[in-house]
């Protein structure tokens, strides 16, 4: 076969195999093809970043969403408390069936990060509101931050997930406890369920009792503008709220200390306010959820004590929310009577002060005797009735005996005198009555069950 011959057949073959490999012929210059994308310079050494930045090897980002933040939903019972071993020193758990915790995101898997342990129990998770899994919370040794289970391969979008204590257990542990600590979302980021339902509390907010020293910051990144801190141990502030859910929002960072928190009257968690960054804004520092509907207390009591050595002693508090109606809380009496709970009738300004454990529960408006006739005295109550709401003693009435002496110190005797309500509610602020208390008949229902007989009642100018 001659050299033409061969030059052809060559040529057809590279077209036919899409090659671009020119084969050398004797006596011809043939310029080279360009290639479409220029290849690298060869190189020994590979970088790192290199070899992150190919996407066939490079994990999709993580954002931790921890449970503090107010982006997470809790619904039914929940404890919150600190922990040294948690992901953001602190988590939730529960062991009240059908309590839940939900989040919404953007991405395209989540994580949930909690504890396991001996006393763990059973959760079922809802992926997009449809049951995927039930998983464990098990395992025969505590252990602080794990993965309890780990959804990926999503569509890129928005997804919630719910996860909800079953209130049941694997038969080798010895609880049902669910904690959870935190959430990885993969390759996106948090997303908004709604407002978080309740009415806020502002630091300012006249209805809360603080005592111990206190001082108002400002702090651009609070929601008011202001926050209220304490480093001194005895420092604390009181809320009364009538409702089934309650959240402490402050900061949290280096300089956090401890502090206590006591809801109606039992110390029910010790908390922290360190973290190793130096500010995290509108943290929840505590949480109650799933309470009684019912009227409750909470304190704050700063420590004064550092959460780790070396660090603050601060307590702050940015703002409450409550799932409910917050009242006026409770204030020490600037009366100096040898009783704890008691009445104070002034009749001066028209006013029924009632005292319970010596601190003031609230003032109500009263009207009394025409010409001033109710007597100045001191009495006690030992009879209550249920009256008729058209009579002119209103729906309640609650009788005072009248203290006299005798040779052995006092005795307690029958009297017309009474603490009611009335049918001519207008007169309240006035001289109205032949020498009884009356009260609107609201008020006189409210007070009349929280007034044990043999209560002791004042009145004065």
């Amino acid at each position: 076969m001659n050299q033409q011959l061969r030059t052809v057949i060559c040529l057809i073959l590279v077209v036919a195999l899409g090659c671009v490999i020119v084969p050398a012929v004797a006596g011809a210059s043939v310029p080279p093809a360009a290639p479409e994308t220029a290849a690298p310079a060869p190189s020994s050494v590979q970088s790192s970043e290199a070899t992150t930045s190919d996407p066939a090897t490079q994990s999709p980002p993580l954002y931790r969403l921890e449970d503090d933040r107010s982006a997470m939903r809790f619904a039914g019972r929940w404890t919150y408390g600190s922990s040294a071993g948690s992901s953001g020193m602190s988590q939730r758990y529960s062991t009240t069936a059908r309590a839940s915790a939900s989040l919404a995101f953007i991405g395209t898997g989540v994580s949930v990060i909690g504890q396991v342990g001996p006393d763990h129990g059973l959760a079922r998770v809802y992926l997009d509101g449809v049951a995927t899994s039930v998983v464990s919370f098990y395992a025969p040794t505590h252990q602080d931050a794990r993965e309890i289970l780990k959804i990926t391969g999503l569509t890129s979008g928005r997804h919630t997930l719910r996860v909800v204590v079953l209130g049941s257990k694997e038969s080798p542990s010895s609880g049902a406890y669910v904690h959870l600590d935190a959430f990885d979302i993969e390759g996106g980021t948090v997303a908004a369920l709604g407002k978080v339902p309740g009415v806020r509390v502002q630091n300012g907010d006249k209805r809360l009792y603080r005592r111990g020293a206190w001082s108002t910051v400002k702090s651009a990144d609070a929601y008011r503008g202001t926050l209220v801190k304490a480093t001194a141990r005895g420092a604390a502030v009181t809320m009364r709220f009538k409702g089934t859910d309650v959240i402490w929002y402050g900061r949290k960072g280096i300089l956090g200390g401890k502090s206590e928190v006591w809801l109606d009257g039992k110390r029910v968690a010790v908390v922290s306010q360190y973290c190793t960054e130096t500010v995290l804004a509108r943290r929840v520092v505590w949480a109650a959820t799933g309470l009684r509907n019912t009227t409750h207390d909470l304190v704050i009591k700063s420590l004064g004590e550092p959460s780790t050595p070396g660090g603050g002693t601060r307590t702050d508090y940015d703002a409450f929310q409550v799932r409910g109606v917050v009242g006026t809380a409770l204030r020490p009496t600037p009366f100096k009577y040898p009783w704890k709970t008691y009445i104070v009738i002034d009749k001066s300004s028209y006013t029924l002060y009632w005292v319970r454990n010596k601190m003031l529960v609230k003032a109500y408006p009263i009207a009394h005797g025409k010409n001033n006739c109710t007597p100045e005295r001191t009495w006690r109550i030992d009879a209550k009735y249920h009256t008729s709401p058209g009579s002119v003693y209103g729906p309640r009435k609650m009788r005072m005996f009248k203290r006299v002496s005798t040779s052995r110190g006092y005795r307690y005797v029958f009297t017309a005198y009474a603490i009611h309500g009335t049918n001519q509610e207008w007169v309240i602020g006035t001289q109205a009555s032949h020498g009884c208390i009356r009260m609107y008949n609201k008020d006189v229902r409210e007070l009349f069950p929280q007034v044990p007989k043999g209560t002791m009642v004042v009145t004065r100018k």
